[in-house]
């Protein structure tokens, strides 16, 4: 994930984001790099809105994550982002994304 090439990086978070994700995938580091790209305004809308998906699927395990996560998601001042990346925050916080 620490590749160049956004392109690269948007493929392999596409990758991931089809996986089945079950408790015993959940990686810390991994997590923490989706809460990091999913706020970041220099990031791509893809990588982020990826990010934000793949972080609801791994935070929806846990709570306190959950919690988290949610917390991050509507504290996200919505005019520094891109329409991809509104749209995947309305969609998490309507309760449309499975």
């Amino acid at each position: 994930m620490k590749h160049n090439s956004s392109s690269v990086r948007r493929i392999a978070l596409n990758i991931i984001e089809r996986l089945e994700i079950t408790t015993n995938d959940l990686r810390t580091d991994f997590y923490d790099y989706c809460l990091e790209h999913m706020v970041d305004v220099n990031e791509y809308p893809g990588i982020q809105s990826l990010c934000m998906k793949l972080g609801f699927r791994m935070a929806s395990f846990y709570p306190e994550l959950m919690q988290e996560f949610m917390r991050m998601v509507e504290g996200m001042e919505i005019g520094y982002y891109k329409p991809a990346v509104m749209s995947v925050r309305k969609r998490i916080l309507s309760g449309k994304l499975k």
